[in-house]
């Protein structure tokens, strides 16, 4: 489904799918109606967001949104790895210089723990100048970024292989088997 024709009506939509509630969804839309009184704004809005086009609309936004914000096993296994492989001659020049921020991979600049920046001004004929040193970059934990990956499913390096075979080839109950409960880690 397309955006709405009523560009009202569609703005209200996104509001609605945004978690905004209808009456404040509806005196955004409709500005007139902050002069109305309350009853009439929460009759018209929950009018308007019972309309079959709009409630349509914003289901179709709400799964969008959803869509866009789906993080799973993959997703975190990814980011593991891609903090994994972060080197500093990614960020750093032949002469061991920082390169410009921008110039930085989108892992260096949404995953660094800190950075402490020093600015220092000097005047110098008469004229001011700015020079910003970056005094201290603090890399991510990258023993705790091995140990997440690690323990990632489908990397599994820390589960315990357990054999429940006896010497005869069938399987030693444990306690779990015997009542009936799952196995976990801690039993």
């Amino acid at each position: 489904m397309a955006a709405l024709k009523n560009r009202r009506h569609e703005k209200y939509a996104q509001l609605l799918a945004n978690g905004v509630k209808q009456a404040v969804a509806y005196r955004e839309v409709y500005p007139v109606s902050l002069k109305w009184k309350e009853n009439t704004v929460w009759e018209k809005a929950s009018r308007l967001a019972g309309d079959d086009k709009v409630r349509a609309r914003v289901a179709e936004l709400v799964q969008e949104a959803a869509k866009q914000a789906v993080v799973d096993a993959s997703y975190v296994l990814k980011r593991l790895v891609e903090i994994d492989q972060m080197d500093a001659a990614d960020i750093l020049d032949d002469e061991g210089g920082l390169k410009p921020v921008s110039q930085w991979p989108k892992v260096w600049r949404t995953t660094l723990s800190g950075m402490d920046i020093n600015r220092l001004s000097a005047i110098k004929d008469g004229e001011e100048s700015v020079e910003s040193i970056i005094q201290k970059i603090k890399w991510p934990d990258k023993l705790k970024n091995l140990e997440l990956l690690g323990k990632h499913l489908s990397v599994g390096a820390f589960v315990e292989k357990v054999d429940h075979t006896s010497s005869d080839g069938s399987m030693t109950p444990t306690f779990g088997m015997m009542y009936g409960k799952p196995q976990s880690e801690s039993d």
